[in-house]
């Protein structure tokens, strides 16, 4: 084809004797690897300046050398650049026609006449249509092989033939004027093209700088004013793009607070690309890699390593740039921009320094939004468990409801941990956050999987369940508070963890969060003052919740002031009759509401910590009581009710052995009461019977039976004795097989060496089946109802006489006159 070129426009194909010509290789290589290469409305322009050598061989040699010369340099620079045969051959052939024409276009003019202006503007204007034939050349064969032409490809080729052509040309012009002064200007032309591309290299380097430098503190303004939501991200990762004029940009940043690992991706509108699989894959070796390091990197296919070639194939991508970023959490997050537009220009090492530049800005942005969503986080959760808090939860269910006043429906279950006070005034707060954290993950496993658990406060937790109704709601209070409810760890300590349930719903409790939590409170203390382990709201609770509050607060004084009273019930040998011990017994006459049953403010002075100071005084009273009759030379025990609460009260048990040293008070003569289920199995109990034990203090397990533990497990505890619940001695007569528990009972407690008192003997057939069953002790109505103090005193001497018990009958023993 560049024969029959060269033939049509009748050019002369031989070359000249003189090799000189050859120069002319060396110097078309050189121009077609010194490229100009300028950015311009976000397009890479590039041209190469082999206009120069092109001018200078038609006015020196002439077409047939130019276009030979030409040739083999675009030859030589297409192989060097791995290019395919196909686009070798077009190369070539583009080349061959450009000079060919551009000889056809200059054969009538006189190249001898270098000076004439003229001449100078007809080569510059023959350099041009050879520039514009070879544009559409190449635009021809992206039509065929492509289907079609866009706008950037005319926007990226005509810019430079209009600009960078002439100047080229002139400067070829320049070279052949001073070669027309003397031969040896040849050498100062070289001198100076060289001088000029090293110039253009070096302002271009300093431009690039600029612009960088600009490009900088444009960015960190526009980071600084992108905000903080999660539009922000898109927004700078987009600038990010546009900066590197990528096709591609990508972020990935780790977990944090209730987020898993994210990513985010944006591509340029002219990337064919479908889909874009980023590093949001958690083995994506590129990304590792990246974030195992400190800075930027660069990674083309020609040099990348087999792993990062395969995350680069991955996403579809020739070349890459990527840094890590520091993030609020250990784990640095992650940015990349792939394939830079333009079919030359490539990512350099000055973009790898701008890179970690605005990386810089970038993680500075995303750290502060970082740390505005943990400001926000913290607000709206608990910081022992993790949990939402009561704010939270607050909101939650006002937005549930508020959705569908009419329709919506929710129900909320509030639980209480059972004597976590005791567990954070014994062990410590560190302890106290442990049980914490264990029942916060109880409830979670065991809520159903639409339920929201919160932590609302010092032992009490919610579970919102959206759109349940009251038996649904009443269900899971019962299978949570059975599954919760269990022997859990803490400081090393297994320990009962039991949980109280109270229930309330949506619209019928209540529709809005205010009503429905104070409700479900209301629930949880019904449920606790009557046994339970779960309760549903009524309105009849409102009376005995005001009830309570009103006891809660009265109760502190009336332990100092006369208001709590003590009353005394005998407790006689079964065999013998004799007195053994009378067991006190706390009575409160509040001024206003009359009588309160012990059933109703012992569980009210346990949960408002007032257990340990009504403790103390029932001991002062009893230890007073049995000194005066010591006195008389009367020798009778007391038996004083004791709460697990004062068991695991630091100093407590130090008090009492103060208090029995200060009275010089026999510790045999004193009985402490304890119920099943405060201390089996609670080993933070375990401390202080042991040491009561120490003192001689008798310990007795009162309530037996009614718990959930076996007469085995006793002999770990330093007891010594059982009481029987009054539940099994009332049906003894007239239930075999309580009767039959009950002998069990007996049986097993004197295999263990314990005495047995039986509580609740109120006719002479049961007090009859006890004695045969070999019951150590007798306590009931049958005996004697409680006394005050004055009528305990007429009791013992209208129903009881003397006998001496020893040799000098200092002392003296009472028993029940039959």
């Amino acid at each position: 084809m560049t024969v029959v070129f060269l033939l049509a426009t009748g050019a002369q194909l031989s070359l000249p004797d003189s090799p000189t010509w050859l120069a002319l290789v060396p110097a078309f290589v050189l121009s077609e690897l010194t490229i100009i290469h300028f950015e311009l409305r976000k397009q890479t322009v590039s041209w190469a300046t082999s206009e120069i050598p092109m001018v200078m061989g038609l006015f020196l040699f002439g077409p047939t050398p130019t276009v030979t010369a030409r040739a083999v340099a675009v030859a030589v620079v297409v192989i060097k650049n791995g290019y395919p045969p196909g686009k070798v051959i077009f190369n070539v052939a583009v080349a061959v026609v450009e000079a060919a024409l551009a000889g056809w276009l200059l054969r009538d003019v006189d190249l001898t006449e270098v000076v004439s202006p003229l001449m100078w503007l007809g080569v510059i204007a023959a350099l041009l249509v050879t520039g514009a034939v070879g544009v559409c050349c190449i635009a021809l064969a992206i039509l065929i092989t492509e289907g079609s032409v866009s706008r950037s490809f005319w926007f990226a080729m005509v810019i430079p033939l209009l600009a960078i052509v002439p100047m080229a040309a002139a400067l070829g012009i320049v070279v052949l004027l001073l070669i027309e002064v003397t031969p040896w200007a040849a050498v100062l032309a070289v001198g100076l093209l060289g001088l000029f591309v090293l110039l253009y290299r070096r302002y271009a380097a300093a431009a690039q700088d600029r612009r960088s430098l600009a490009e900088v503190y444009d960015f960190a303004e526009m980071v600084q004013n992108a905000g903080n939501d999660r539009d922000s991200e898109t927004v700078i990762l987009q600038a990010i793009r546009e900066k590197f004029n990528a096709a591609r940009a990508a972020l990935w940043l780790p977990s944090h607070l209730d987020q898993g690992p994210r990513s985010l991706a944006v591509v340029s509108t002219d990337d064919g690309s479908a889909g874009y699989p980023g590093p949001d894959d958690p083995d994506d070796a590129i990304r590792l890699q990246t974030t195992a390091g400190q800075g930027a990197r660069l990674i083309n296919e020609a040099r990348a390593n087999q792993q990062d070639l395969r995350g680069l194939r991955r996403r579809g991508v020739t070349e890459l740039l990527c840094v890590p970023l520091e993030t609020e959490t250990a784990e640095l997050g992650y940015l990349e921009v792939c394939d830079r537009n333009g079919d030359v220009l490539q990512f350099t090492a000055t973009d790898v320094e701008l890179m970690q530049s605005l990386a810089t800005h970038v993680a500075a942005a995303l750290r502060q939004r970082q740390l505005q969503d943990k400001i926000r986080y913290d607000a709206a959760h608990d910081q022992v468990t993790d949990l939402p808090n009561r704010f939270w939860l607050t909101a939650m269910i006002d937005a549930h409801l508020d959705a569908d006043p009419v329709h919506r429906r929710l129900a909320l279950l509030m639980a209480d941990i059972d004597g976590f006070a005791q567990v954070n005034e014994t062990l410590g707060h560190a302890a106290g956050d442990e049980l914490l954290r264990v029942i916060a993950s109880a409830l979670q496993e065991h809520a159903p999987p639409d339920a929201r658990v919160a932590r609302v406060g010092g032992a009490q937790f919610a579970i919102m369940l959206a759109d349940a109704n009251l038996d649904r709601a009443e269900t899971e209070a019962t299978r949570l508070s059975r599954a919760v409810s269990s022997r859990v760890q803490v400081a090393g300590l297994q320990l009962t963890a039991d949980l109280t349930l109270g229930v309330a719903v949506a619209p019928l409790h209540g529709c809005s969060a205010g009503p429905l939590l104070q409700h479900a409170d209301v629930a949880v203390l019904a449920a606790r003052t009557r046994g339970l382990s779960t309760a549903t709201y009524s309105s009849a609770m409102d009376e005995q919740s005001m009830r309570l509050l009103q006891l809660g607060a009265d109760l502190p004084e009336a332990i100092e002031s006369s208001q709590i009273t003590v009353v005394f019930q005998p407790i006689v040998g079964t065999a013998t009759g004799e007195i053994a011990a009378v067991e006190l017994l706390s009575r409160w006459t509040h001024p206003q509401l009359g009588p309160i049953t012990p059933d109703e403010f012992i569980p009210l002075a346990e949960r408002i910590d007032q257990i340990t100071p009504l403790t103390r005084r029932v001991l002062r009273t009893a230890l007073q009581r049995c000194q005066a009759w010591l006195d008389e030379g009367v020798v009778i025990s007391m038996a004083v009710n004791l709460s697990a609460a004062c068991l695991v009260e630091p100093g407590f048990v130090d008090e009492v052995a103060e208090t029995l040293a200060e009275h010089g008070f026999p510790p045999e003569l004193l009985t402490f009461e304890i119920t099943e289920g405060s201390v089996i199995g609670d080993e933070m109990a375990l401390p202080a019977l042991n040491h009561l034990h120490e003192l001689g203090v008798g310990l007795s397990v009162d309530d037996f039976g009614t718990g959930y533990s076996s007469l085995s497990y006793l002999r770990r505890l330093p007891i010594d004795e059982v009481k029987i619940d009054k539940s099994f001695v009332l049906s003894m007569s007239t239930d075999p097989g309580t009767k039959t528990i009950a002998r069990s009972i007996i049986d097993l407690a004197h295999n263990l060496g314990l005495r047995v008192v039986a509580e609740g003997v109120e006719d002479e057939l049961t007090r009859h089946l006890l004695a045969n069953m070999n019951v150590d002790f007798l306590q009931g109505y049958l005996v004697s109802r409680p006394l005050s103090e004055a009528n305990l005193a007429s009791w013992l001497t209208a129903r009881t006489a003397t006998q001496p018990v020893d040799q000098d009958r200092s002392q003296r023993k009472l028993y029940i006159i039959r």
